[in-house]
Order: structure tokens, then sequence, then C-alpha cells
């Protein structure tokens, strides 16, 4: 956290986290990192969608009323906040609360909501250096696609990658085939189709990754598949790029696996797309 980053819990400005909470204890919870420009949420509905159905998935009473209330409650201070000029990066997390030792979950949960919002946006990433790591994606069905607290596979693998001198790593399911980086989804371009993995036993189903599969991509002239990628469709891609809410889309230069590098100079889809990677296309 940075000087200037703000905090707020259950409606309180300040970081005060109860040590009997269950998102501290557990990682029972779910968070969203929303960016805001001109004090609006970017693309809000895939937000409020996957939070819905991450909650869902912990069996949290009334998933999409809890969502929504906790997401405009936090937007509604967040976007008026005097600490930015408009622009920011906002995190929310929801966990199930405070609750009594062991694993068994409350009957009657009070779910605590935890905001850090970062002003300012970052600047456009440098084209990403990516490397095949030792973590890989463990699998479980009942959570696919949502964005629970435990990242613990994702926090290991950018540490191995830094390590290694790379900025980034590219993760892997337990049988190799290609995932996604550690903070967002992979797309690569062969000729005017854009590839992404097929999310079929793990991952995240990206606020971005949906945008482009349901809208940007048909948009910008591209047929978007969802396919199993191994690294052999590295061989065949004019392009690579990973995308999130936070940075939008950022190239990738290379990727290097067992010792044998491919290098990808082409961004003229990440180009193309940029622009309208945080724009619903009715804003256009």
């Amino acid at each position: 956290m940075t000087a200037d980053d703000w905090l707020w819990v259950d409606g309180k400005p300040g970081g005060m986290v109860p040590a009997d909470d269950r998102g501290l204890l557990l990682a029972d919870g779910v968070f969203e990192t929303l960016r805001i420009e001109d004090r609006q949420p970017c693309l809000y509905h895939y937000h409020r969608a996957r939070m819905a159905d991450g909650l869902a998935a912990l069996q949290f009473p009334g998933p999409a009323e809890t969502a929504e209330r906790a997401l405009r409650e936090v937007l509604e201070w967040a976007c008026a906040h005097d600490g930015h000029n408009g622009h920011a990066i906002l995190r929310v997390t929801l966990t199930r609360g405070s609750g009594p030792r062991g694993y068994l979950p409350p009957a009657e949960p009070t779910p605590r909501v935890i905001a850090r919002l970062t002003p300012e946006l970052p600047e456009p990433p440098a084209p990403s250096r990516l490397t095949t790591v030792s973590v890989a994606w463990s699998e479980q069905m009942s959570s696919l696609g949502v964005k629970l607290l435990a990242r613990t596979e994702q926090s290991l693998a950018i540490l191995e990658a830094r390590q290694l001198g790379y900025d980034d790593a590219l993760m892997r399911n337990i049988r190799g085939s290609l995932i996604s980086g550690t903070s967002g989804n992979l797309f690569m371009r062969c000729a005017d189709t854009l590839l992404t993995p097929v999310l079929s036993g793990c991952g995240i189903v990206g606020t971005r990754r949906s945008h482009i599969l349901t809208n940007l991509g048909e948009y910008c002239g591209y047929d978007v598949k969802q396919v199993e990628c191994d690294l052999s469709l590295l061989c065949d891609a004019d392009e690579i790029f990973v995308c999130n809410a936070v940075i939008g889309i950022r190239s990738v230069q290379s990727v290097t696996h067992d010792g044998m590098t491919w290098v990808f100079p082409d961004q003229s889809a990440c180009r193309r797309l940029s622009p309208f990677i945080h724009k619903s296309l009715m804003q256009s």
C-alpha cells in the first residue's frame, strides 16, 4: 500500500479488520478490482456478475443481492472521494465476516466489506517477458472462474518468474495446457483469429476476457475462439497479449520455456483493442 491509498471497512474509513474475520483466517470470501474513470466504474456489470458467482460458489445467502449491495456502497464512497481526480483503482473484498474457530461457517453470517482505493491509473506497461514456471493451477470445479481470496498459486508463480528474471509467469494447468498469466487472461492472435484458453477446470473468467469474447473481438474484426491451448500454439501465433481490469491489454514480447524463446514483435491487435477494452461499446 502507498501512503496515498485510502482504506474503508464496513462503511468506516481505516484499515482495521477483526482478528476473527474468516477472510483473514480462512480466505473465506471474494474480491473484485475495478477501474474508475471519470468517477464511473468501467464495465461494472461484469464485475457484479462475477462477484455474485463467487458468493454463490461459497454458498453465501442471497449472493446476487449481497454483491450488488456491497459494490454499490463502496462505489458511492470511492467515486465521490476527493483523494483522486476521478481516475482510480478500487479493490472490493467481501468476506463472510467474523466467526467461531473451525471451518464450518456461521449459520447466519454478517459479511464484511473491505475497500482499498488507489488514486490515479497505472501507466501503460511495457511489453511483457513471460516464462513458464513450476507452479501450476490446481483444479476445483466448484470455484471455476471466480475470484476467491486464496491466490497462493499466483503469488508463488510470479515470485518464481521474477527470481528467474522475467516480468510474469505463463501459468499452466496440471496437464501442461496454457491457462493465463498470474493476473491476466491470455490471448493469442493467429491471422484474424483470437484464441484464448478454454477454462474447463481452472482459471479466472476475467472481465476483459468476457468483454472480448462477447463483444469487443467481433467489433474489432476478429473471430474469437476458446480452445485447448498448449505450447505448440506459440509456433503459430502472430501476437500474444494478456488483459485485466487494471492495465487493460499488455502485449507479450516473448515467452520462454525450457531454454526455448518465442518472440512476438507484432502488436496490431493490442493497438486495435486497447482503446475500447475498458468501455461498453455503447460508449464508443
